[in-house]
């Protein structure tokens, strides 16, 4: 199928909204954020159309462009009735020439390693595995918080946490997990998050209402992502848990390495479905 591609409008965005609510059974984050993607124009917001007047959207997606050498694809987006017939593949492709055009060197995205569609993209186009984080969930009434323990921590700034983690092992890379996304050390911020940390991890946590980056946490969550030694950040984790003093309908997400994962399980926390489940960064280099 020939698709016909032009930047998104605001004029759009009823048409955006109506792909949008089919996606993930309408737990989309894409309306939360659309107003301010497309008020941004350091990046690209494009829209796939089947006849050339483009007036019946079927498709979208987004370029961020972060700097002179590195893009983000994100919002990658296709209509129900017109999933699986290769629309996927000519949006991501059109991103991928509009990032070859402007002379960026590095593309990546990230996905669930439950999200099959956006896997074959990257082997499809040729982008690298570059690093992922564990994903386990527990809601606070299930939690053995008997079994937990208190010790000493303190919080720290974002500069204090952009230190700590270029000098730990946080994979290969300079991106940190924010949740269900990475971001480069020097785009991390402070919003609508805070750091903890004791001598060998370092540990963020996001609250309900809060934001991770694009993605918008439910009423009842708190993300925690886990960065450094398995039994000093496992101590983090417990603490946080200790001090919340949550309800029972508080679900807990803990983003981690697997060194951590047993530890977690030990205490209540499990996959999803009992499925492994990682969200995972692709890097694809062009321009060479």
């Amino acid at each position: 199928m020939k698709l016909y591609f032009r930047t998104l409008q605001k004029t759009d965005i009823p048409a955006i909204l109506d792909i949008s609510k089919d996606i993930w059974e309408g737990d989309d984050y894409v309306p939360f954020v659309l107003d301010e993607w497309l008020e941004d124009e350091s990046s690209l917001n494009y829209g796939a159309f089947k006849e050339p007047i483009m007036n019946k959207l079927i498709g979208f997606g987004r370029v961020k462009v972060y700097n002179e050498k590195l893009a983000w694809l994100e919002g990658g987006r296709v209509k129900n009735a017109y999933q699986r017939k290769g629309i996927g593949r000519e949006i991501m492709k059109y991103a991928l020439d509009y990032v070859k055009g402007i002379g960026v060197k590095v593309v990546q995205y990230d996905t669930s390693s439950r999200n099959e569609g956006s896997i074959a993209l990257a082997d499809y186009f040729g982008f690298s595995r570059k690093k992922s984080m564990e994903l386990l969930g527990c809601s606070f009434k299930k939690i053995k918080t008997n079994s937990l323990k208190s010790t000493k921590m303190k919080k720290i700034s974002l500069n204090q946490a952009r230190a700590f983690y270029r000098n730990i092992n946080i994979g290969p890379g300079h991106e940190v997990c924010i949740g269900w996304s990475f971001v480069p050390l020097n785009y991390l911020t402070d919003q609508n998050s805070v750091w903890y940390r004791n001598d060998e991890a370092i540990i963020q946590k996001f609250e309900a209402h809060n934001r991770a980056f694009h993605k918008d946490l439910k009423n009842n969550e708190i993300w925690l992502i886990v960065y450094g030694k398995s039994e000093e950040g496992f101590k983090l984790v417990q603490n946080l848990i200790l001090e919340e003093k949550r309800t029972n309908n508080t679900d807990y997400y803990v983003f981690c390495d697997p060194s951590m994962v047993s530890k977690v399980e030990d205490i209540g926390f499990s996959y999803w479905d009992d499925e492994h489940v990682q969200v995972v960064l692709y890097e694809k280099k062009i321009n060479d």
